[in-house]
């Protein structure tokens, strides 16, 4: 533990950092989005948009595009402020696209302005993209690193611009996902998802210490210049059982994209293995599907399933009740943690009395992890550009948080460090987690964007 880590324990607490700017995020379909409010174009036309650290780029649907189910499309013409281009450009996501034309306008959030902002004015997206956002999603923004401050390479996110034009003047963002936020197939929508604070961060939502990460390259290393917020994975276990080691060189992106948690199908046979040599016959592999199971009556008993992350294999924790959701009237570990799959993988028969850890054993080993919401419920994560490191605290949940977290300063970020969690307060601890059998596909899909 840092001691300026320690020495910010002792100083009066505050709540969001000096001159942030807090953004209100809400879930969408049990937690397969989490989404905020952007304004594009002058005047102003409001575009609801996945938040996405993900991927760089901002896209949204123009009226042009009629596979595109958004409730909000694009005018063009009645922005003053738009720049129309001709350069086709297209994002893929596995199963998911999006093609359109690059434009520039004039975007607003949340009070800040970013002028000539560049993004994808989409006039076609494929059955995917179009049944997953069903409606009530738009767009999407991205929030990678993408070569950081680095003034030389392409920067396409609104986070740079927004940097670059001094709209903010600290270089970093945090994302809190509210544990307790719930919704419903009849309320698929909950405006109390989480926040997202632009250029501070907010100690009621988290409580005690940070740790920080270095980023790290994909292909190993450390590295000052990469695309995506990726830190070392160094292993992974239940709590009390053998630990797996992660391949040589594996990174893992932490991603507010993604719904669940992706690893590689040989080091979870590892972790299955460690923890069957003192539990035997509580996982079993469903050929059909490729996923590990577990009856009903012993889910609930399940440990804490940790993360080793960092160049030092810090620990990282994550409750039962966060990595297993409930499917109707069936029991599934889904959504949480998997790698990569084919379509249809994620779909459960509902009249199936298991849980399921949700591990395809498709993948290979030595192939990159990634975080997603599952693992972001559990840690309040910070994005440092001027630093170039990710930051997780153990988060908050409710309506009305009362952390106590150690504030964040420009001494605490340069010093960076931290030992990661050994115990999770119980006082942190959410709802379980639910889900409907008809999960968005696209959610699932928006890993591949690598």
């Amino acid at each position: 533990m840092s001691a300026n880590l320690d020495h910010g324990r002792q100083q009066n607490r505050r709540t969001a950092t000096d001159g942030a700017v807090t953004a209100g995020l809400s879930q969408v379909s049990a937690g397969a989005f989490y989404v905020a409010t952007i304004g594009v174009g002058t005047p102003v036309q409001n575009f609801t948009v996945i938040v996405d650290t993900g991927s760089a780029e901002m896209w949204i649907p123009s009226t042009a595009c009629s596979s595109c189910r958004a409730a909000n499309k694009f005018v063009s013409a009645s922005s003053s402020t738009f720049l129309a281009t001709e350069i086709s450009d297209s994002i893929a996501y596995g199963t998911g696209s999006a093609q359109g034309k690059l434009a520039n306008d004039t975007v607003t959030w949340n009070g800040l302005v970013v002028k000539s902002q560049q993004f994808l004015l989409v006039d076609q997206v494929d059955s995917a993209v179009s049944t997953g956002f069903n409606g009530i999603v738009d767009g999407l923004l991205g929030l990678a690193y993408q070569n950081g401050l680095t003034s030389g390479p392409v920067h396409e996110t609104l986070l740079y611009s927004l940097f670059a034009q001094k709209a903010i003047t600290n270089t970093y963002f945090s994302i809190w996902i509210n544990a307790a936020s719930t919704t419903t197939a009849s309320t698929p929508k909950d405006p109390n998802g989480g926040k997202l604070i632009l250029g501070g961060a907010d100690a009621s939502l988290y409580t005690g210490n940070w740790t920080f990460l270095p980023l790290y390259s994909l292909a190993g290393g450390l590295a000052n210049s990469a695309y995506f917020w990726a830190v070392a994975a160094k292993g992974l276990g239940f709590r009390g059982a053998q630990t797996a080691s992660a391949g040589s060189g594996v990174s893992v992106i932490v991603d507010s994209g993604t719904s669940g948690i992706y690893v590689d199908a040989q080091t979870m046979a590892n972790v299955i293995a460690g923890f069957s040599a003192t539990h035997p016959n509580v996982f079993v592999l469903d050929t059909t599907s490729g996923f590990y199971t577990c009856t009903c009556n012993v889910a609930g008993t399940l440990p804490d399933l940790v993360f080793y992350l960092g160049v030092g294999g810090l620990p990282f924790p994550i409750p039962s009740r966060y990595y297993i959701a409930n499917f109707k009237d069936a029991c599934a570990l889904c959504e949480s943690v998997r790698v990569p799959c084919q379509v249809g993988d994620n779909v459960l028969n509902p009249d199936r009395n298991f849980h399921r850890l949700d591990i395809n054993t498709k993948g290979s080993s030595g192939e990159n992890w990634i975080l997603g919401d599952v693992f972001l419920q559990t840690y309040y994560s910070l994005y440092d550009m001027g630093n170039n490191q990710v930051g997780f605290a153990v988060a908050m949940s409710g309506t009305n948080p009362k952390g106590d977290g150690v504030p964040v300063t420009a001494a605490v970020l340069k010093s960076g460090g931290g030992v990661g969690v050994t115990a999770l307060p119980a006082n942190t601890l959410g709802s379980a987690r639910t889900a409907t059998v008809q999960m968005p596909l696209f959610a699932i899909l928006l890993i591949f964007l690598f």
